[in-house]
């Protein structure tokens, strides 16, 4: 049950329930049932970045499974090891540590460990070789396992190789498959993940209006999960995949060098993503001291309306969601009626935020922050407002003017090749 509110998004029934399982298992003395809860819960934790409880889950895991004498389950455990210090959002990423970690899972299985835990570091390593021959060994394993998930996700790493190394057809011939598997799978994450390839694998192909399409698409169902979670796990997961914000505005930096005369939209359009990606990184951090307490400025039939309406969208997308991933088929009527009704409650919340808006300026605001445009920046006569956005490759600056009282004009947009670390390590010495 755990895997499968996670596999829909629903991360906090997930933990809820596999945090059950760890109480029975614990009752009852089952110290491997455990131990193999403690791990399911260490995928969730991952899943919204949550790195360090993982990390702690999987060394509870591990010393239990010691405990047992379960060399299979130790391995796991290291092997997840492997995951934590090594995933490309990971915060705690060390190719060494994750390396010895390997070592200890393969002396512990070697019939079960394989090269194949170690794709991501080669992926970002410029291994794109070994990660081609690692990928193609768990794509094979998974296959005489009928593990489908396991075998898309062994696809999408190969796909990263290919394009990697120059061969864009192998990129897509091994995507496609990958695609062709993912559409019989209900895994969230790993829709995700098909997203993102997608996304670079089109922009790499050249086709990056449809790139940007995909970026956008992974963009919005990464904010559909946001809303299921609590405020600690949407501040995580907002850090965990902010760099896909970064890839996106850079896509849209280098769409408007190719394309002068669209420059300003493309370069617009970079600003309002930049832009709202740091008001929801505040809103679902600091933000949420501060709603706390101006929630208070609502009058208390707005309030209660908000908390009934945001409820009841939240039960129709989770009753949606398992419906989709259950194996007995739902009955069409009864799909579209829960839409319907999830499109009606959506109009609502649609209408109840004009309201909020209006009563609660500066609740609404941190709450629930909007698109902000080069175009509504509130700029007097001959003001200019100088914005940059930091990312792992280069920083991002615009600089916008106004003149003469009347409308905001873009005098420029360009990139500077300093990444964030080259900030952060400067003004840490401040």
């Amino acid at each position: 049950l755990g895997r499968f509110y996670r596999s829909h998004g629903q991360l906090e029934n997930s933990l809820q329930v596999l945090k059950e399982a760890v109480d029975l298992a614990t009752r009852f003395g089952d110290l491997q049932q455990c131990a193999y809860s403690h791990l399911e819960i260490a995928f969730s934790d991952q899943f919204v970045g949550n790195w360090e409880d993982a990390v702690s889950e999987i060394e509870m895991a591990r010393r239990q499974f010691e405990q047992v004498n379960d060399r299979h389950g130790e391995a796991v455990s290291w092997s997840e090891l492997v995951a934590v210090y090594s995933e490309r959002e990971s915060p705690l990423k060390d190719f060494e540590k994750a390396q010895e970690c390997y070592a200890k899972a393969k002396e512990l299985d070697p019939e079960t460990i394989s090269q194949f835990e170690l794709t991501e570091i080669y992926l970002q390593t410029g291994r794109y070789a070994e990660a081609a021959t690692a990928s193609l060994d768990g794509i094979r394993s998974c296959a005489k396992d009928g593990y489908i998930d396991c075998q898309a996700h062994g696809l999408l790493s190969l796909a990263e190789a290919k394009w990697s190394i120059g061969d864009l057809q192998g990129a897509r011939s091994a995507f496609n498959q990958a695609a062709d598997l993912v559409a019989k799978s209900s895994d969230l994450y790993l829709g995700g993940r098909l997203l993102y390839v997608k996304a670079r694998l089109l922009v790499r192909e050249k086709r990056l209006n449809e790139g940007l399409a995909a970026y956008k698409e992974l963009i919005a169902l990464i904010e559909q999960v946001k809303t299921r979670l609590s405020d600690k796990d949407q501040r995580s997961l907002s850090e965990t995949y902010g760099y896909i914000y970064d890839e996106l505005i850079a896509l849209l930096y280098s769409m408007g060098a190719k394309d002068p005369p669209n420059r300003g939209r493309l370069a617009s359009s970079a600003f309002e993503y930049a832009e709202i990606n740091k008001a929801r990184q505040f809103s679902e951090s600091w933000g949420r001291v501060f709603i706390g307490r101006m929630k208070g400025t609502l009058p208390a039939e707005l309030g209660e309306n908000e908390r009934k309406l945001f409820s009841q969208r939240d039960r129709l997308l989770a009753q949606l969601d398992i419906s989709s991933g259950t194996t007995k088929q739902i009955e069409p009527a009864d799909k579209q009626r829960l839409e319907a009704n999830l499109s009606s409650t959506q109009d609502e919340i649609h209408s109840l935020l004009k309201q909020v808006r209006q009563v609660a300026p500066q609740y609404a605001a941190i709450a629930y922050p909007e698109p902000v445009q080069m175009s509504q920046l509130p700029l007097r006569r001959e003001e200019t407002v100088v914005e940059f956005k930091m990312t792992d490759d280069a920083t991002f600056v615009w600089i916008i003017h106004n003149q003469d009282g009347g409308r905001n004009d873009l005098i420029s947009f360009y990139k500077i090749p300093r990444p964030r670390a080259w900030f952060v390590d400067r003004v840490s010495t401040l």
